[in-house]
């Protein structure tokens, strides 16, 4: 899996579509996978449904839910993805659930393994 660190943040690089998505490691977001809305629109992702989210700084938001296939360690995996009006991807502890990931961002290093 290539990952990569940009301005200090963990980074992997997703194949969605006929392109990839470098998309942050995010520790905080407990779903699967986040999306800009353009980027789902450009997919044409299937809308499957809606949720309310807690941001970080408490807030609320609420958000449409696609679902999309993803290969994730070799397989096509059926994942649900949330829209964002940010500019940016995350990966989210949901999609990490039977990973191993390892980091140590003072020496850049992202790894993602799959679990046994």
């Amino acid at each position: 899996m290539k990952t990569h660190f940009l301005l200090g943040l963990p980074f992997v690089a997703l194949p969605l579509g006929s392109r990839e998505i470098d998309a942050i490691v995010d520790t905080g977001f407990n779903g699967q996978l986040m999306l800009p809305q353009s980027i789902i629109e450009e997919l044409q992702l299937k809308e499957v449904g809606a949720s309310c989210y807690i941001m970080a700084d408490g807030s609320s938001s609420d958000a449409k839910v696609y679902s999309t296939t993803l290969l994730w360690f070799n397989q096509m995996r059926e994942v649900l993805v949330v829209s964002s009006d940010s500019d940016l991807a995350l990966v989210g502890m949901e999609l990490l659930h039977d990973a191993i990931v390892t980091i140590c961002v003072a020496k850049n290093i992202l790894s993602i393994e799959p679990l046994g």
